[in-house]
């Protein structure tokens, strides 16, 4: 599908994705003692980042 980003439809869906994943790493990291938060690394896999330029932007 990232293939066929110019799409409006499947630029949206991806920006929505890329802003739940977000959402989600921050919950996540609100969990590390406040020590630990100041530099969190975050390491993507999976076929889906395979459309990282496209799910950056949400």
């Amino acid at each position: 599908m990232a293939q066929h980003s110019d799409d409006p439809m499947i630029h949206k869906l991806f920006f929505d994705a890329g802003e739940i994943l977000g959402k989600q790493f921050v919950v996540a990291a609100g969990h590390l003692p406040s020590d630990q938060r100041a530099e969190v690394n975050l390491v993507l896999v999976g076929s889906v980042f395979k459309s990282w330029n496209v799910i950056k932007e949400g």
